[in-house]
């Protein structure tokens, strides 16, 4: 056999399997659009909430730390406040 007609039969075999693959992976491409689309949505939501939640929490513990004698975790102290703003206080 020829050592020219090996090397063309081993380069049009990667084509083809290169083609074959690129045809099975057409869809990719739109889904790591719609992953990045996902992502920037999620941080702008956190950019738009994140300091609102946070300042919520920090509230809290602040409040806490002058309103109450025992220690609180940040979930009672969510709880608290979640309480607080529809009207279930419980002390």
């Amino acid at each position: 056999m020829n050592l020219n007609l090996l090397i063309s039969a081993v380069v049009a075999q990667s084509c083809i399997i290169s083609i074959i693959m690129l045809q099975r992976t057409q869809n990719l491409g739109q889904l790591i659009m719609m992953l990045q689309q996902m992502m920037n949505e999620f941080t702008r939501f956190f950019a738009t909430f994140g300091l609102v939640i946070g300042l919520f929490i920090l509230m809290g513990r602040m409040l806490g730390n002058e309103l109450k004698n025992e220690e609180a975790s940040y979930l009672v102290v969510f709880l608290d406040l979640f309480n607080a703003f529809n009207g279930n206080m419980h002390f």
